[in-house]
């Protein structure tokens, strides 16, 4: 320390500037050292859309867009991008994908994207090399909304007289915005209805408008109940599961306590979840079951199934029917659709049999039974065949009919 000190006295000043001017020296040296193998080192390819979202009109086309391919902010020259849509949103000619070479600019234009007659938002994605990005589409849709309903051999009929903004029923009924249940022909089947719940056997539960309850058979005859408790959910066929946690019938008599939820039916079956965090089942003649081994946070699936949280379905007993399910559709005649966690497709006969589908568009929705709705509103069967276009959305199945609500096509 005592030598450092000496080195710091004002005497030895001339030694000291010596010193700091090495020191200035030195500082770009060192600096020069640390940048170089940064930028030696760099060379990463990025890509960015000329617009972070781009709207169009309902089928209308979006023309203009580029995707920019730069290598450290400098224009990359000669990148293979391929680009990709989704949600109904296409290439002229139909194609979901287009791939190009940037140009000395870095810039690849787009072809010109055609947009679905249902509008909606999608998503178009370009890649390259490792890199990516992506941008939004949006278009409001301009077609004209109409109604129709599938009856159980799949055979379309039109539905008349529906007004705009109604609710699809279960089967080939309609609630419309004034709280009326109306059939296929617009004529009234009952006033007063607020909400209808999932069919069972072809028996549905109803709220209605003034707060009280009731249900529907299979014949569409409308049945009052009592002693239901406000605030009640409406469950599968005549039942209710009120605030406190009973599964109760028509007449209000309870079934079964500590029910959190219940599942979707299937031939009359459906699984419950109990408030104690297990598991059961209700068969077609409202007998409970307890059911065994199943996974914490579990989803109800179509009948006595649940969907484990690592992508099983299982059975009652906790035994795997079939592993790799992301999702569940809606069954009808005791069949349902599912979506793998591989993007691929398939569905469940009423025997609960796997069967695999093939070329369903990705992103498409599953529909009752063995069905599917493309992004570009087609309703397809399990060999990607066209069951019928312009599909907007399908209501639940009862007795495997079920509504539709259509849209023009371009």
């Amino acid at each position: 320390m005592t030598d450092l000190s000496r080195a710091s006295a004002p005497d030895d000043g001339v030694a000291r500037r010596t010193i700091l001017a090495g020191a200035a020296w030195s500082i770009p040296v060192i600096a020069t050292a640390t940048v170089a193998p940064a930028a030696s080192a760099s060379g990463t390819l990025a890509l960015a859309f000329n617009q972070a979202s781009y709207s169009g009109t309902a089928c209308s086309t979006i023309t203009g867009a580029y995707v920019t391919a730069t290598t450290d902010g400098t224009p990359t020259t000669g990148a293979s991008i391929t680009v990709t849509l989704s949600n109904g949103y296409t290439f002229a000619g139909g194609s979901t994908s287009a791939t190009g070479v940037s140009g000395t600019d870095g810039r690849y234009t787009l072809p010109t994207i055609s947009v679905p007659a249902v509008g909606g938002s999608g998503t178009v994605t370009s890649s390259s090399a490792g890199a990516s990005n992506s941008a939004a589409l949006s278009a409001a849709s301009a077609a004209t909304v109409s109604y129709g309903y599938f009856d159980s051999s799949v055979v379309y009929h039109g539905a008349t007289n529906i007004p705009a903004n109604s609710t699809l029923g279960p089967g080939a009924l309609y609630l419309t915005p004034d709280g009326r249940l109306v059939g296929s022909s617009g004529s009234t089947v009952r006033s007063g209805i607020a909400s209808c719940g999932p069919a069972s056997g072809g028996w549905f539960a109803v709220k209605n408008t003034d707060g009280t309850y009731g249900y529907f058979d299979s014949s569409v005859v409308y049945h009052g109940a009592t002693n239901i408790p406000a605030n009640s959910t409406l469950g599968p066929g005549a039942l209710y599961l009120t605030p406190d946690g009973r599964l109760v019938g028509s007449s209000g008599s309870t079934v079964r306590s500590g029910i959190a939820s219940c599942g979707p039916a299937s031939g009359g079956w459906f699984a419950v979840k109990n408030t104690d965090g297990t598991y059961g089942y209700f068969d077609s003649s409202v007998v409970y079951h307890g059911a065994t081994n199943i996974p914490a946070n579990s989803t109800l699936g179509p009948g006595a199934l649940y969907l484990t949280p690592d992508g099983r379905l299982v059975g009652s007993s906790g035994s795997t029917v079939r592993s790799g399910i992301a999702s569940c559709g809606p069954a009808s005649g005791g069949w349902f659709a599912v979506k793998n966690t591989d993007g691929t497709y398939g569905y469940f006969d009423s025997s609960v049999v796997y069967h695999g589908a093939t070329n369903i568009p990705a992103n498409s929705t599953l529909g009752p039974g063995a069905l599917y709705l493309t992004p570009d509103g087609r309703l397809v069967g399990s060999s990607g065949s066209t069951v019928r276009s312009g599909i907007a959305s399908c209501g639940p199945a009862s007795g495997g009919w079920f509504a539709v609500t259509n849209v023009s096509t371009c």
